[in-house]
């Protein structure tokens, strides 16, 4: 059963407006998640690319660089621009669609990196040789 979207003193808020500043630096927010226990990756949208109904063993963590996305989690939708991050709880449904007119670049994570390799990932397109690694 996915955890609930009410946020706890171990939890972060689903919404962080401008949590990295411009201009975008992405050794930067491969840093923190590291020291947060997430991974960090890239990930590349063509205009109206939508990702939907996924469900991960582990928190996600999901930052714009560049674009716009729109999130769905259990229901309650988040628009993300750059700099914005997003807090998806582990088991909790949700879906991404990149409602900018142009591509759209950003990190996404997985909570605890030790077994972040064994994360549910996005279908076949995820680019292992795109992660941050420190």
């Amino acid at each position: 059963m996915a955890r609930s979207m009410i946020m706890t003193p171990d939890r972060p808020p689903p919404l962080i407006k401008r949590k990295f500043r411009m201009p975008f630096d992405s050794a930067q927010v491969a840093w923190d998640w590291k020291m947060r226990g997430f991974s960090c990756a890239v990930f590349t949208d063509p205009a109206g690319r939508a990702w939907n109904g996924f469900l991960h063993d582990s928190d996600q963590l999901i930052t714009v660089f560049a674009g716009r996305l729109e999130i769905e989690i259990e229901g309650k939708r988040l628009i993300l621009e750059q700099g914005d991050e997003a807090f998806i709880p582990c088991g909790a449904r949700h879906s991404i669609r990149n409602i900018s007119e142009q591509t759209t670049r950003w990190f996404y994570g997985y909570g605890d990196i030790a077994n972040a390799e064994t994360a549910s990932r996005p279908p076949e397109t995820h680019k292992p040789g795109h992660e941050f690694r420190y």
